[in-house]
């Protein structure tokens, strides 16, 4: 009996030393939330810039462009909830002495999606807190997840340990540059018509609000922040693919521009809305979310490096208040009506109906 249970513990000893050793290989990869620190390390004196939002920031957004030199960092990420962007904006700028302006991504989900690996350890959530080093987290950030959990070990997250530890299953290309600006989806990677590739996903499409109150929460403590370290704040509302947006509810539309109109009146923030901009043309989209990473970003940036050079906030022009006749969408949508707004025909953007 003794010689088995030896043999028992002597066994789980080297499973543990293995699965121990895998998580070290996987931490030694590179790795998108690694490289950003890693620029911010090199170049704390001189960066002025940050940019802070989710995937459609973090794909559109090229730092390289921005100014001379390492004047920029791109602190998106794919799937980056309001409550890791405050964490990631509230530490930044302890560590940026040079820091002058800030601009946060007011995107068609971040106001309304729940927070990621809430239920598990999201892919885009454990990356940022084991590659970021964070000084600090704030209570009001710490009582929404367990920054000491085995569930933000790299062996905890399939989809990602697979990519960095499986060869046949890392990507071909590095995910993002030195500056933390994607390159891992340029317009030649393609890979269907752009259009009907819409997740089904109720917070995107459905009228929920259930998250509104607690990423409003996140999204104030950054802009007091930012004022109280005298940072210029600039919100950026991104561009949207047209049949994203015939689709999207036209009464979360409205509170994105609600908020975004009370962030300039509470905080003096510069608006800049780029959600139907006539400049950007659906050719630039990898699909109806994001911009590609090449054509689109180096045609995004320059386009806001520019109308931020002007002096002025872009004046909100909220889709809603234009007409409702749109054309009708190509019969490959056709499903996506059916499924998204056959119970809120009302809420749509495009609808004729003023509700």
């Amino acid at each position: 009996m003794l010689r088995f249970l030896r043999n028992i513990l002597f066994f789980a000893a080297a499973m543990l030393l293995s699965l121990w050793l895998l998580e070290l290989y996987a931490r030694r990869q590179e790795d998108p939330i690694k490289i950003k620190q890693e620029y911010i390390d090199r170049h704390a004196d001189s960066i002025t810039t940050i940019f802070i939002g989710e995937s459609q920031m973090y794909w559109a957004i090229d730092p390289a462009l921005w100014g001379n030199g390492h004047e920029a960092v791109n602190l998106c990420h794919n799937g980056l909830d309001a409550r890791m962007q405050c964490l990631i904006l509230l530490n930044a700028v302890n560590r940026l002495p040079s820091l002058q302006r800030v601009f946060i991504g007011l995107d068609y989900c971040v106001l309304f999606d729940p927070l990621t690996g809430e239920n598990g350890p999201g892919r885009y959530t454990m990356s940022p807190m084991r590659y970021f080093r964070f000084d600090t987290i704030p209570d009001f950030v710490r009582e929404y997840f367990n920054p000491s959990s085995p569930r933000w070990y790299e062996i905890a997250n399939r989809e990602q340990f697979d990519s960095k530890v499986v060869p046949w299953r890392r990507p071909d290309l590095a995910e993002c540059d030195s500056a933390g600006h994607a390159q891992i989806y340029p317009r030649s990677k393609l890979r269907h018509k752009v259009g009907g590739i819409i997740k089904p996903d109720p917070y995107i499409f459905a009228y929920i609000f259930d998250y509104l109150d607690l990423n409003l929460k996140f999204f104030h403590s950054m802009l007091h922040h930012c004022k109280e370290h005298n940072l210029e704040i600039i919100i950026v509302i991104p561009p949207l693919f047209e049949e994203f947006f015939y689709y999207y509810p036209r009464i979360k539309m409205e509170k994105i521009y609600e908020m975004a109109d009370s962030f300039h009146q509470e905080y003096g923030a510069r608006v800049m809305d780029y959600c139907k901009d006539p400049r950007i043309s659906s050719d630039l989209f990898i699909d109806v979310i994001h911009m590609a990473s090449d054509t689109g970003s180096r045609v995004f940036t320059r386009i806001l490096q520019e109308d931020y050079l002007g002096g002025d906030s872009l004046p909100l022009n909220p889709p809603v208040t234009l007409p409702g006749n749109y054309p009708v969408p190509p019969p490959d949508y056709t499903y996506l009506k059916y499924i998204y707004t056959k119970n809120y025909p009302d809420l749509l953007v495009g609808s004729n109906n003023n509700h």
